[in-house]
Order: C-alpha cells, then structure tokens, then sequence
C-alpha cells in the first residue's frame, strides 16, 4: 500500500523468515525497485507512519545507467525489518486461567 502512494515502482518483495524477540516477532522483509529520489524520501518517510514499528536495516541507492523520461529513476534496494506481537502476547495469566483471580 504504502509503495502505490509514493510511486515507487516495486520489483521485487520478499518476504524472509520470523523471528522471535522476547515478546515480539520480527519479520523481515527485501525489496527492490526504482523510483525518483523524491519518491524514495517519500516511501522512507512513510514507514513512519505504518501501524508497526518498521526498521531500514540495509538501503542501497544507485546512480542510474541512462535517465527514465524526465526525471532521473534510481534503482533502489533495502531490507526492512518490521516488529509485531502476537496475539497473545500480552495476556496475561488470568485471561488464561479464570481459577487465577480470586
């Protein structure tokens, strides 16, 4: 969603494996595209906005071999790694047991 807003053109998303961090799970994720270096401010502000916690653990910006129309499209790859709990995270030992509350 957040990549049709900015204009980025994705082509490459790949979803990598879970892993687990104390009460949360982390997943990450690589992606590869191309896009102005506007649009690529613009989808890296955006993650700011997501609903989780999202970190660029790696961005890789190169110089373009030959200019896309107008304006200059710079092939772009990251990794990002987005925080999430599960659901039952954070419940707690009564919501699991009702003998446990007294």
């Amino acid at each position: 969603e957040l990549v049709r807003g900015t204009n980025l053109k994705c082509d490459e998303f790949r979803p990598g494996a879970t892993t687990e961090a104390g009460q949360y799970r982390q997943l990450e994720v690589r992606m590869s595209g191309f896009g102005t270096y506007k649009d690529i401010c613009r989808f890296l502000a955006g993650l700011e906005e997501l609903p989780r916690l999202c970190r660029v653990s790696r961005l890789d910006i190169e110089s373009p071999d030959e200019p896309y129309g107008v304006e200059n499209r710079y092939p772009v790859s990251m990794t990002l790694v987005i925080f999430y709990a599960p659901p039952d995270a954070f419940s707690n030992d009564s919501d699991q047991n009702p003998e446990a509350t007294s």
